[in-house]
């Protein structure tokens, strides 16, 4: 697989440097170019290899999510008694 790549500086940033696509950076305003593009021939994974990766990645995430979402569900259910405790104590 063939990449131009260069080296570019964000405006943003504090000097943090980065090696991007340049067909891509190119066209950003917030980037300033330092190098010459230079095109690199990367030499791809095996397929499976690649595919392992993004498994253990997208397994992770799923976690991830499963445990923001406990943590939303816990809050509602919390909220939902502390509602209902006052409910209570209103019609007593």
């Amino acid at each position: 697989m063939k990449v131009k790549l260069a080296i570019y500086k964000s405006i943003n940033s504090d000097g943090c440097l980065s090696f991007c696509n340049a067909d891509i950076f190119d066209k950003f305003d917030d980037y300033i170019k330092l190098s010459e593009i230079v095109e690199v021939d990367f030499i791809d994974l095996p397929q499976e290899e690649a595919n392992s990766k993004e498994v253990a990645i997208i397994e992770n995430a799923i976690k991830n999510e499963m445990a923001k979402s406990e943590s939303r569900l816990n809050k509602l259910k919390q909220r939902k008694q502390e509602l209902l405790a006052i409910t209570e104590q209103v019609s007593e």
